[in-house]
């Protein structure tokens, strides 16, 4: 059967991790992922980030130690889910073809980069994880989102733009909340142009899909209808 990857969401709880695959969280809607991918045929799996669940080390110290050797958390949590994919695909009950990662916030955010550096996710869904470098500094929402994501020097070399548009030609459904203080909304727009072009030009304009919906930090009924139908149309179902 097909396999979805869920990346649980930061929310400041260190204590919930990969628990919000099946406890949801008071910003998802009440049906966890578990019960409603299991429910349409797909097999389903989650880790704890550095930091969460049976990993709860410190963010912050993590964070100041890996930096003192000249390496980040965001890196490390990255190539965890790496590993983590690489056992997945071990799996007989699994079709390696039919890859999909999802989450919010945090969560989102880890969806897109984590297909952005590993070709055998197939298809990305972020919710609420729209959020480019570039745009949190014009607007001033760094403080928004935790230290974990800031990547010493990643602007010398690539753009936001730059880094998602290594998933091209992929399928990609990307799902922000107009009133979002974390994806600031003229980011979204300009990530969105940027992508529409990438996509185009690859000769899947279908294959990417950025909506933005009335409300802010959260996952609206809207927002689980669209990314059932998206996972549907794009990778199948085991039913």
């Amino acid at each position: 059967m097909p396999f979805v990857l869920f990346n649980h969401s930061h929310g400041g709880d260190f204590s919930i991790g990969k628990e919000e695959l099946r406890s949801s969280s008071h910003y998802l809607q009440p049906e966890s992922f578990l019960e409603t991918l299991i429910a349409e045929g797909y097999a389903v799996g989650a880790i704890d980030m550095w930091g969460f669940g049976e990993r709860k080390h410190g963010e912050s110290a993590l964070f100041k130690k890996l930096s003192l050797w000249g390496q980040t958390l965001w890196g490390y949590r990255l190539n965890d889910n790496q590993q983590f994919l690489t056992y997945i695909l071990s799996r007989e009950e699994v079709i390696n073809t039919k890859i999909a990662t999802i989450g919010m916030s945090m969560g989102g955010l880890m969806s897109w980069w984590l297909a952005a550096l590993d070709e055998r996710i197939s298809l990305v869904i972020d919710i609420a994880g729209q959020a480019g470098y570039e745009a949190l500094m014009d607007e001033e929402r760094l403080d928004k989102h935790g230290f974990y994501y800031y990547v010493p020097g990643i602007l010398t070399t690539f753009s936001t733009a730059a880094i998602q548009k290594m998933i091209a030609p992929r399928p990609r459904l990307s799902l922000t909340g107009k009133e979002d203080e974390m994806c600031p909304i003229r980011g979204v727009k300009r990530l969105n142009e940027e992508l529409q072009k990438q996509y185009r030009a690859l000769g899947k304009p279908d294959h990417w899909q950025a909506k933005m919906f009335a409300g802010g930090y959260e996952e609206t009924k809207e927002m689980r209808r669209e990314w059932r139908t998206f996972l549907k149309d794009h990778l199948g179902n085991g039913n």
